[in-house]
């Protein structure tokens, strides 16, 4: 039993991991973010005496709700991706996030294994929660990436683990998906795969999850809807990606962002980081949509703001053949409703049918 938490990119981890996880035997995992006390629980019933491998999401809003979770499923090996200010406004502090994540690595299994991220401060610190084996991955870590280039929005790098060193092209866009990738691939040494299978799996992987980094080429605009959730780690990760598509295409950037939620007394000032960020990077054009937080015109960047998502549509009268338009708010503002009406939008002005 696997259990993944962490502020972002559990079920990118999780789908990676299946993937790498069932060519070996067979695997369950959750369809979709099943990752609190109902859907894990669901999980498990799934599995049956010939299941070799369930990977859970274990997901929190509460101290405690993750050793409620461990109690439940007894993971073997437990993997904490990074920790950040996803529900901020629900814990307080970062250090009681990073208290919260830590239950997981408390409640491995006694002869189990430790996987964790090195993003953070908070996260490596968690290998003295544990007495058994430990894998940490990320820079100068034992599971790492070396020679890194991004081509077209898709990372590829060499995988260095202790089994190896193998080539990885990865098929899903995002450079943050390479950390998402090592802790795949720290999960597949600690059970002893070859390198070969675990680089392989890594570079086959498709996009499983919806509105999840998908790319939409929609003749001549590049459509990034990256609508299922936000918070101020993935919104970075997602802007970083977005310029590097509009210079490869040589179009302009454009943000569609809403509101970032549960961030509590922190969140204005974390939506205007957010803004300025945008800003320093390069981005050119950033539509707020009821996130009035994300600041004014800064530089070069032309800030607009909107209300509603059916006021900011009439933006599609300014996107050119080139143009790299990105989509992102948290889950409730619900912007795939926005990804699909600019897609529709953009096709009509194209004259496409359908």
């Amino acid at each position: 039993v696997i259990g993944i938490t962490g502020s972002q990119g559990k079920t990118s981890t999780k789908d990676l991991l299946s993937h790498m996880l069932s060519v070996v035997g067979p695997t369950i995992s959750p369809a979709g973010s099943f990752n609190n006390d109902l859907g894990l629980p669901i999980t498990l019933l799934e599995c049956d005496e010939k299941t070799r491998f369930c990977i859970l999401e274990m997901g929190a809003r509460h101290k405690g709700d993750i050793a409620r979770l461990c109690a439940i499923a007894q993971p073997n090996i437990g993997v904490v991706l990074t920790v950040g200010t996803a529900h901020l406004g629900e814990f307080g502090s970062v250090d009681a996030i990073a208290e919260t994540k830590s239950e997981l690595i408390q409640n491995i299994q006694p002869n189990g294994v430790a996987i964790l991220g090195s993003y953070d401060k908070y996260t490596p610190a968690m290998a003295t929660l544990h007495s058994g084996r430990v894998i940490n991955f990320g820079t100068g870590c034992e599971v790492r990436a070396t020679d890194i280039e991004i081509r077209e929005g898709r990372p590829h790098f060499d995988l260095v683990t202790p089994g190896g060193r193998d080539a990885v092209g990865m098929r899903i866009v995002g450079e943050h998906h390479i950390a998402n990738a090592l802790a795949a691939a720290a999960v597949g040494t600690a059970l002893a795969l070859p390198i070969e299978l675990i680089a392989s799996s890594l570079s086959t992987a498709e996009n499983t999850s919806k509105w999840r980094m998908e790319i939409h080429d929609l003749f001549g605009l590049l459509l990034i809807n990256d609508s299922y959730n936000a918070n101020p780690e993935s919104m970075t990760a997602a802007l970083r990606s977005l310029l590097l598509f509009a210079q490869e295409r040589g179009g302009r950037s454009w943000a569609f962002l809403g509101k970032m939620h549960e961030l509590g007394e922190s969140g204005p000032a974390l939506h205007g980081a957010i803004g300025t960020l945008a800003q320093e990077i390069g981005i050119d054009h950033l539509v707020a949509i009821g996130a009035p937080e994300y600041g004014v015109s800064q530089g070069q960047m032309i800030t607009h703001h909107y209300a509603s998502i059916d006021e900011c549509l009439s933006m599609t009268e300014h996107f050119s053949a080139g143009d790299v338009v990105l989509v992102k708010a948290s889950r409730s503002e619900r912007f795939e409703v926005l990804a699909q009406k600019l897609e529709s939008l953009w096709l009509d002005k194209s004259g496409v049918e359908g």
